[in-house]
């Protein structure tokens, strides 16, 4: 979970130098600071990633938004490992599950957004809204049930299984499956630094496919009115989506939309009770919700960093050029806070495109963000109101 900026960069702590020679070991708790202090020496940066992997960081917001919009920057990761296979770590499942969304280019991203839309509609969102209420609502009453003196972990009690149930709900898996599934994917995603690691990793990556396999098999045989069933039919013409895109679809879903808004959730606490005045503002104004969860993701980006990226060929940014071939990498917290003082936080509606909204503005919002927003809302006005 990310702090605001309390205090200035220290570079006894860390040199810039050292941060950028293994980007991604620095204090997440606080990275605000450092952020700054890169930004200010340069909007771009050659870097080597934690993992060990070379990379080209873009860390302020007008280059970001230009390359994000630049059609000669591609998300196919499958074609840039197909080039390079040492640009970028693929990390589990692997290419089964890879052909979504966040790793096509246009024409086929364009023709899976339309299939997924038809199905991930806000009219389907807005029918799970009262669920979703009684859900937050049954979470906050049992942390509150602990007593006043009680220390509770918000992400283990609240943040964490809250979206996951949800989407849960909305796909339409079994409440007798999801435990072991939701174990499954946390050990998946643990990031692996030794072979028995890795094994583990893998272990429960084989268990998370096995069980997306049987749900869509199970849907096809028994379709209901969930959002799984939904992809199963959905068509633009006489489109529709593959066995390997469905798989990959539904990963994504469940990763994106339970990871971001469970970090979004937990930010978002911190934000408020770090900004004692803007919740009371929301406190006594709900209607101010909506714009108070845009300025959340503005001011502490869930996402810390775009998708994967890379320059289909060389392109010029900020003074520099980032030669074909090369991983780009968008530090979204850093981008968004550039235009005005960093320690704003304000519940008022968004001062700016915010980077983490969509790829672009041509490419459109997340398609998750017809989910987003509702239970983030229900579950902030939940928590201010407890």
């Amino acid at each position: 979970m990310s702090f605001p900026p309390a205090l200035p960069y220290n570079s006894r702590m860390t040199s810039i130098e050292q941060s950028l020679s293994e980007w991604g070991a620095f204090d997440r708790d606080n990275p605000f600071p450092l952020f700054e202090a890169v930004r200010n020496r340069a909007p771009v940066h050659r870097v080597t990633l934690a993992d060990g992997h070379e990379a080209w960081l873009i860390v302020r917001h007008d280059e970001a938004r230009a390359a994000l919009n630049d059609p000669r920057i591609s998300k196919d990761m499958q074609a840039a490992m197909a080039a390079s296979g040492s640009i970028v770590a693929e990390g589990l499942p692997g290419p089964a599950f890879a052909r979504h969304m966040l790793a096509v280019d246009p024409p086929d991203h364009t023709r899976l957004r339309r299939l997924v839309a038809s199905a991930f509609s806000v009219r389907r969102v807005e029918a799970l809204q009262e669920h979703v209420q009684r859900i937050v609502d049954d979470m906050l009453d049992a942390i509150e049930a602990r007593g006043a003196d009680t220390v509770v972990d918000l992400i283990h009690a609240f943040a964490f299984p809250l979206p996951f149930t949800v989407i849960c709900e909305l796909l339409g898996i079994p409440e007798t499956g999801r435990a072991s599934f939701g174990q499954a994917l946390v050990e998946m995603l643990v990031p692996t630094r030794t072979d028995e690691e890795y094994a583990n990793a893998k272990v429960a990556s084989d268990t998370v496919v096995a069980f997306l396999g049987n749900l869509v098999a199970e849907k096809r045989r028994e379709p209901d009115d969930a959002l799984v069933s939904a992809l199963l039919d959905a068509r633009d013409g006489d489109e529709q989506l593959s066995e390997q895109e469905l798989l990959s679809t539904i990963f994504q879903l469940i990763i994106a939309g339970h990871d971001t808004t469970s970090s979004l959730i937990g930010n978002g606490v911190v934000a408020l009770l770090t900004h004692p005045e803007q919740l009371a503002l929301v406190r006594g104004n709900p209607a101010l919700l909506a714009d108070a969860v845009e300025e959340l993701i503005r001011y502490d980006a869930p996402v810390p960093h775009s998708t994967f990226r890379y320059a289909r060929e060389p392109i010029e940014l900020g003074g520099v050029t980032i030669p074909a071939g090369a991983h780009n990498h968008y530090v979204f917290p850093a981008c968004n806070r550039v235009w005005w003082d960093n320690l704003t936080f304000s519940c008022g509606p968004s001062k700016v495109w915010t980077l983490t909204q969509g790829k672009s503005e041509s490419d459109g919002y997340c398609t998750g963000s017809p989910g987003r927003s509702p239970y983030t809302s229900i579950s902030d006005l939940g928590y201010a109101d407890k």
